[in-house]
């Protein structure tokens, strides 16, 4: 679904910082933890024989308990990636229903302030000053933008067509960072980029299920409201991909991600009010409209703090990869919740989206891997 700053934002694939504001790169956090482990062990082997009485006594516990379970203790980052990627199917499932309530523009104003909120409370807590270079405020402005178009875009989206299609082709977005990157940071692409971009589309064929190819017995009129969800969906897939470049840049530049965050939030809901109010008048919202607005802020912004501190602590290839399970919950939530069954080409769909996105991950580690036994190499 939406992720935000990541969130994404906050998604997805590139940078995150530190709690000093520098910058660390998500691809070497596996190296990156493999020396901080090494370096413990050789400060326990000096230590002596208290450090030694003290290991043997936390590896007694950890031999109490069953062997899955301290694996999960170990990589806890591996459930914020889970827990991020079930949130975010879930604020798909909210919104979906939210949308059929009020007006798409209402829909996003409503739950933008408690991303606001709770973002502008973690930058009071942590004292994280704003920005004092000027030139880093138009890259703020243009994640905003981002942001605003891809919240109001999966909301026409969530309109016609399945939440589970609907998160499915949002995905592609993964497939189209290393053109933004190229035109932007100026980062190589390679054909491999192409090649899993190929594979996505193909699944993106499926969920459309165009006549022309499916022999599908639909009525022109629900072909069209079809149609045109797909295309609102794949625009979400174009601008996240945008943002998750905007926000790695952001991050090189020194920008922290709560900042990002805070701001992006506070744009959506000033444009997405405005518009609302200049086109429709203000509605005001029932409870109910009210509490599923409020659940959809809410539920979007543990998603992002768990994308953040799970990209932290744990590999961004494992974390991406976990975080596409947000595609099955997404058809899981649409089972259980609208009572609406998938249908085999959206499974087939699906599969082929996750593939590719999970081969774009292992590709993406398997360049951070060589560039870093260069460096080595050269040292």
């Amino acid at each position: 679904m939406v992720r935000g700053d990541e969130f994404v934002y906050e998604q997805n694939v590139v940078l995150s910082e530190g709690e000093d504001g520098h910058n660390l790169e998500k691809e070497t956090r596996c190296s990156t933890t493999v020396e901080l482990e090494e370096q413990d062990n050789k400060i326990n082997s000096v230590n002596g024989e208290d450090n030694i009485s003290a290991e043997e006594n936390d590896s007694s516990c950890k031999r109490s308990l069953p062997i899955c379970f301290t694996c999960v203790l170990r990589r806890y980052g591996i459930l914020l990636a889970l827990c991020a990627g079930i949130s975010f199917s879930f604020v798909s499932l909210l919104l979906s229903i939210l949308t059929n309530k009020v007006d798409s523009f209402l829909a996003v104003f409503l739950q933008s302030p408690v991303m606001f909120l709770g973002t502008a409370i973690l930058l009071l807590l942590k004292r994280i000053p704003l920005p004092k270079d000027w030139t880093h405020y138009p890259w703020l402005l243009l994640s905003g933008m981002c942001l605003s178009s891809n919240l109001l875009l999966i909301s026409f989206a969530l309109r016609c067509i399945e939440v589970g299609d609907a998160v499915t082709i949002v995905y592609t977005s993964l497939l189209q960072v290393g053109l933004f990157s190229r035109i932007i940071l100026r980062e190589p692409l390679k054909v491999f980029d192409f090649a899993f971009a190929a594979v996505g589309f193909i699944g993106v064929i499926f969920i459309t299920r165009p006549r022309f190819i499916f022999r599908i017995d639909d009525d022109a009129v629900g072909n069209d409201t079809r149609l045109v969800g797909v295309v609102c969906a794949l625009c979400v897939s174009v601008t996240y991909a945008l943002l998750l470049v905007v926000i790695r840049k952001q991050s090189m530049l020194g920008i922290h991600s709560f900042t990002g965050m805070c701001f992006n939030a506070a744009i959506v809901s000033l444009s997405s009010g405005a518009i609302s109010v200049y086109l429709n008048g203000w509605h005001s919202p029932s409870i109910s409209e009210w509490l599923i607005a409020l659940g959809v802020g809410f539920t979007l912004y543990i998603a992002q703090l768990a994308m953040h501190y799970a990209l932290r602590v744990e590999c961004a290839t494992l974390v991406n990869m976990i975080c596409t399970t947000e595609i099955l919950f997404a058809f899981v939530w649409q089972f259980l919740f609208l009572h609406v069954s998938p249908t085999w080409t959206s499974v087939v769909g699906a599969v082929f989206v996750m593939a590719a996105c999970i081969g774009v991950s292992l590709k993406s580690q398997a360049e951070a891997e060589s560039d870093t036994r260069i460096q080595q190499s050269q040292t």
